[in-house]
């Protein structure tokens, strides 16, 4: 008698269904800084500039600087030709010089500067004419030359006379030099004289320095200002690419949400309908999955379309503090800690897009750190309407913070990375700002600033 096979035991159930994780291509790297071709354009105007400002000012020291010395040299000349003209009118030969003799010569040379003169005998003028500036020093200790303001004061001896054979007279016959030692004369010429061709040419390098500093200075502000303008320029064309290229992607955001939307409804709706009538297990695992994953899908068209909603903002007089707490309601049973404390009463802005926008940043704080809460307020700053939310994250990321705003960037798996693009977008509208920073102790502060009227 054989004996019957051992019944095989019944099959393992189907491990339950797990939905697949979405997988997200890495994030492009933020933007480089401006490329060095840009920034020595940037430069060139303003290194051209400077180069030019500093040959300039080299010039004009150099110049200066000679003008001194020759000027120096020039009032040596002026002295000597005086001299060798009053040796010549005060000869020996035509006997002592009287006042009106010493008048006459004296207008004779004002023209080349000429304004007093005096023959001395000792420590005392013994005649003279003109005004003298400066302290006539005149006898054994005097200096040979003295120079004050604008004016020089020069001590010599009168020439000697000469024979018919040229030789030298006796000690009474002649004027002999005034210098001090034994047996010196103690009889002199002192002359005064304005220096005016050295002061002239002083005058002139003072003023080419001058005006060599100012157009230094105006070189160097031009090249700041050429720099600065083609600064700008290159922003203002990054810009204006940025926007057309939001633009278009605004549009093909439009387009495809519209083209998805009614489809995405019929699946959602019908799989919600079939979820019902499957048995619970693998199949209802998978049918509630659909269901979710259209869900998302929906919630994407409709940041599409709100992101592709580019018509003007409707300006209204609205209580910033209510906006406040039904953006907060709107993420219930989420906890956020909202303060209206310093909060206008009223402020013109269009209250459904910057519900909107609230509700984004909001939503993202919650997803940053449910615990603890995190925090929201709204103030007036700088005559701007100022919402702050505040959570207590992460922070954020590396790189410039500008990037958070962009379109379709997130770190997040299930993100759409329109959210903040949104809160920016409503932001510039209204004629403000949306910016991010590192919040103290941790975590990142979100600021959308509305000034009260667009700018």
């Amino acid at each position: 008698m054989t004996e019957s096979p051992a019944p095989s035991p019944p099959p393992a159930p189907p491990p339950p269904f797990v939905p697949p994780v979405a997988s997200r291509a890495p994030l492009p790297p933020p933007p480089a800084p401006l490329p060095a071709a840009a920034r020595r354009r940037h430069a060139a105007p303003l290194v051209g500039a400077a180069l030019l400002a500093g040959v300039v000012l080299v010039t004009a020291v150099t110049d200066y600087v000679g003008a001194q010395r020759l000027s120096g040299m020039l009032a040596l000349g002026q002295e000597s030709l005086l001299a060798t003209a009053l040796h010549r009118a005060l000869a020996p030969e035509r006997g002592a010089p009287e006042p009106e003799d010493l008048a006459i010569v004296l207008d004779e040379l004002s023209d080349q500067g000429l304004r007093y003169v005096a023959v001395h005998r000792g420590a005392e003028v013994a005649v003279s004419a003109g005004t003298a500036l400066l302290p006539v020093a005149v006898g054994a200790d005097a200096p040979e030359r003295i120079a004050g303001e604008g004016v020089v004061q020069v001590r010599r001896s009168p020439p000697e006379r000469r024979g018919r054979r040229g030789l030298h007279l006796d000690e009474g016959e002649r004027w002999p030099d005034a210098s001090t030692g034994p047996g010196a004369s103690t009889r002199g010429l002192v002359f005064e004289f304005t220096p005016t061709l050295a002061d002239s040419l002083r005058a002139s390098a003072a003023r080419s320095l001058a005006l060599g500093f100012a157009v230094a200075t105006i070189l160097v502000l031009g090249g700041l200002a050429l720099s600065r303008q083609a600064r700008q320029a290159d922003l203002f064309a990054a810009r204006l690419a940025r926007e057309r290229h939001l633009a278009a992607l605004g549009e093909m955001s439009a387009v495809l949400a519209h083209e998805l939307r009614n489809p995405l409804a019929s699946l959602k709706g019908n799989a919600q309908l079939l979820l019902e009538t499957l048995p619970p297990g693998r199949a209802q695992d998978r049918g509630r999955w659909v269901v979710t994953e259209a869900e998302r899908m929906e919630a994407l068209t409709n940041d599409l379309l709100d992101f592709a909603r580019s018509g003007a903002v409707h300006r209204a007089p609205a209580d910033p503090a209510a906006i406040l707490h039904d953006a907060a309601r709107e993420l219930l049973p989420a906890e956020v800690l909202v303060s209206v404390d310093a909060a206008p009463p009223t402020w013109s802005l269009d209250p459904l897009r910057v519900h909107q926008a609230l509700t984004n940043l909001l939503r993202n704080a919650v997803q940053a750190c449910p615990s603890p809460p995190p925090e929201a307020r709204v103030h007036v700053e700088a005559g701007a309407l100022v919402f702050e939310v505040r959570d207590h994250g992460a922070g954020l990321p590396d790189g410039p913070t500008d990037r958070l705003f962009e379109p379709f960037h997130t770190n997040r798996v299930h993100g759409t990375g329109l959210g903040l693009a949104v809160v920016r977008r409503v932001a510039q509208l209204h004629g403000g700002t949306a910016t991010a920073a590192s919040a103290p102790g941790g975590g990142a502060i979100f600021r959308v600033t509305l000034p009260s009227e667009p700018t």
